[in-house]
């Protein structure tokens, strides 16, 4: 009988260490810590909106947090560069707008002298032919002598 007894305690105590053991696995894991997954508690619910990386807002390990400022520091530098580029881009355009004013005055400029120059040909021309005339008569001769003043 006593033979008995030792073998129902070997099995009691066979059966209560298997069970602490298991106990003592379970609660290793634990439910708020990620379970012993790879993702961070919270991962499996709904959409990351927001997150800057796969790791909750709040849960970030220090050595994350260099790399989140580094983030920050680029987008600002980049957001920078692109207001510049945009300022540079607004002058540009200016100092286009006001060489196209130059050339279009200069043109007009230019086509005011051309025209006066071919007025002064054509009064030249007829001044000469009039010279050339065997005889023109007086008031034609005073009318091209106005426009020579002139």
């Amino acid at each position: 009988m006593m033979h008995k007894v030792n073998a129902v305690g070997r099995w009691a105590l066979v059966a209560f260490l298997s069970l602490l053991l298991a106990s003592s696995l379970a609660l290793a894991k634990g439910k708020g810590k990620g379970g012993g997954k790879s993702e961070p508690p919270g991962w499996e619910k709904g959409e990351k909106k927001g997150w800057e990386t796969d790791v909750p807002p709040g849960q970030e390990k220090e050595k994350d947090s260099p790399k989140k400022k580094q983030l920050e520091t680029e987008r600002e530098e980049a957001q920078e560069s692109m207001e510049q580029a945009k300022e540079e881009a607004e002058k540009a355009e200016e100092k286009a707008e006001e060489a196209e004013e130059e050339m279009v005055r200069e043109q007009r400029k230019k086509s005011k002298e051309d025209e006066r120059k071919a007025i002064e040909r054509s009064r030249e021309e007829e001044s000469e032919f009039v010279k050339n005339q065997e005889d023109p008569s007086p008031k034609l001769r005073k009318r091209h002598k106005e426009r020579d003043r002139d």
